[in-house]
């Protein structure tokens, strides 16, 4: 399906950081929520030394599925 992307920033620091919102987020309490730290190889392209890549889609799979949620992609 399609994510609505927002970028931020953190007010202290200079990084920033990614929102992948799935479907109406106001319609449910809780909402579905993961935190993804980056992780380039993993990420990009599903090295086998970690299982980033694969946790990376499997949330976004479980947001789909669900109909809405949101992942953050912490950089």
């Amino acid at each position: 399906g399609d994510f609505f992307i927002i970028g931020f920033e953190e007010e202290i620091g200079v990084k920033n950081h990614i929102a992948l919102i799935y479907g109406d987020i106001s319609l449910v309490d809780p909402i579905l929520t993961r935190i993804h730290s980056e992780c380039l190889t993993g990420d990009a392209l599903f090295s086998l030394r970690c299982d980033c890549g694969f946790q990376l889609e499997s949330a976004l799979i479980t947001i789909a599925k669900a109909g809405s949620g949101i992942l953050i992609y912490h950089r």
